[in-house]
């Protein structure tokens, strides 16, 4: 990552900021908990934002980076991951998850879009930390 100019200190929040979301998905979706959907949620929504990121910049970077010796394997297991990150979530949105996690009435769409601008949220505040000088 840093050959394409990120820190390491931007490549050790984002993983650490991952770990607590996966440990902290965990226990709340263990208890049942609101919060735990919301969290896992997220953290599977986020998952679609971070392998299509990933896939793109294997693809705009390539040649810059020594990756896999297989740069269409590469972008196809990002993809791949995409797809399961999405279905996930899809789950999620089912009647009896949110049944069990007693959010019912939840508002579907709004959720989706709440989910989504915070991904965005946190993806532009990533890569303006990465644009700065350091």
């Amino acid at each position: 990552m840093q050959a394409i100019g990120v820190p390491p200190e931007l490549e050790f929040v984002s993983v650490t900021f991952l770990a607590l979301l996966t440990l902290a998905s965990g226990v709340g979706m263990w208890r049942g908990a609101q919060w735990g959907w919301w969290c896992s949620a997220f953290y599977f929504m986020y998952g679609v934002f971070r392998n299509a990121s990933a896939a793109l910049m294997f693809l705009a970077y390539a040649e810059q980076v020594d990756g896999p010796r297989d740069p269409e394997l590469a972008v196809l297991k990002h993809c791949f991951r995409v797809l399961l990150h999405s279905l996930v979530f899809s789950y999620f949105m089912r009647p009896h998850v949110l049944a069990f996690f007693d959010l019912q009435e939840l508002n579907k769409r709004a959720a989706f879009w709440k989910i989504v601008g915070l991904c965005l949220t946190i993806s532009a505040g990533a890569y303006l930390a990465a644009k700065l000088p350091g």
